[in-house]
């Protein structure tokens, strides 16, 4: 990889980090944002210098969490990972999903909290309010964005219908 390259890989795996991920999962990511194609476990570890162990624990998590998928070249043994087109419509459905479990919580914690805890009651309401006025958000975000970019949950249909690949967890 050329210095820039490796300047930008290095940056993708310190935000990773910052974003609870491993660092080794950051650099892959970053590889296969500016690497087109697929890629084999050998040619990732030797391109960041890492050993083939973790890049294949670190890929199997970017396949999980969606941004890589795991292909196979018929004849050839060896695994590969690319990058998953478009993987907005993942990203939205695990954003959303936490959110909505969030403040499924904080409503049981509203239905649970006597009613004499006014203090905590009061909490709980402006976090669910909070968490509500968030999802609102996010809904009309999706919507404007997929409006914007027809064909933008491609994300969904490529990891689900992959031809010629072999599914794994996702």
């Amino acid at each position: 990889m050329e210095q820039n390259e490796r300047r930008f890989v290095e940056r993708m795996a310190r935000m990773a980090e910052e974003e609870g991920l491993p660092r080794i999962a950051g650099h892959l990511l970053g590889y296969l944002l500016i690497h087109e194609g697929r890629h084999s476990l050998d040619e990732m570890a030797a391109a960041l210098d890492v050993s083939k162990a973790s890049v294949s624990t670190n890929a199997r998590l970017l396949e999980r969490v969606g941004f890589a998928r795991r292909v196979t070249v018929p004849g050839d043994r060896r695994d590969y990972y690319m990058l998953v087109p478009k993987p907005w419509e993942h990203m939205f459905a695990v954003v959303r999903r936490r959110m909505r479990h969030i403040r499924d919580v904080l409503e049981e914690g509203l239905e649970t909290l006597p009613p004499e805890n006014e203090a905590g009651r009061e909490r709980l309401e402006e976090w669910r309010g909070f968490y509500g006025y968030l999802l609102a958000g996010l809904e009309a975000r999706i919507a404007e964005w997929r409006g914007v970019h027809p064909g933008a949950n491609g994300g969904v249909g490529a990891a689900g219908g992959r031809s010629g690949a072999r599914s794994g967890e996702s």
